[in-house]
């Protein structure tokens, strides 16, 4: 998939481009996932890692999924004291670690868009593939090995940076997924 940067709500943003417009996923074909990577989000769906009106990251229900009954007969998310319980608890445990690697990620674009390394991504590359996203960012590789990468949270800054470039390759199969090219 290709990967890219957006402005979200609270900053940059890293996320996998999966389709040519917005709420599109080429990658979901009859109910099922055709990635060879199949990212956190989809595992523990309905719930998901999301910035509140604080900008803090932690554990929301998307209820738009068609999950959440209107009475009282489903699972209580909760118990009397506000304590998580049941599978809401244990999803939470499990989304826990990719909720602190966001928190990081965000820090992380914000520095490199601080130091100028967010750059728009190659329009270049997706015009023969009839496709053209000017909200997509991505890093650009000589900046980000320009910088003095020697603190913990820049450690990943050119791995990422790397992989941005290299995750273009994957435009092609991008756009035959689209219908606008065959493979």
């Amino acid at each position: 998939m290709p990967l890219a940067i957006v402005q979200g709500r609270f900053g940059w943003e890293f996320m996998a481009v999966c389709g040519a417009q917005l709420h599109q996923n080429v990658w979901i074909h009859q109910g099922s996932w055709m990635a060879r990577y199949t990212p956190a989000f989809l595992t523990h769906y309905p719930f998901v890692a999301a910035e509140g009106v604080d900008g803090q990251t932690g554990l929301a229900f998307d209820l738009q999924s068609g999950l959440l009954g209107e009475g009282w007969d489903g699972i209580p998310f909760f118990a009397p004291s506000y304590d998580l319980v049941g599978k809401t608890a244990s999803r939470y445990e499990a989304l826990r670690p990719y909720i602190a690697r966001r928190r990081e990620m965000n820090e992380l674009l914000a520095i490199l868009s601080n130091a100028g390394a967010i750059t728009s991504w190659p329009s270049e590359g997706m015009y023969p593939f009839g496709m053209n996203f000017p909200q997509l960012y991505t890093l650009d590789y000589e900046v980000v090995n320009s910088m003095n990468l020697s603190s913990p949270l820049l450690k990943n800054a050119e791995p990422l940076a790397r992989s941005m470039q290299q995750s273009l390759n994957q435009l092609p199969r991008l756009a035959a997924l689209v219908g606008r090219q065959p493979l």
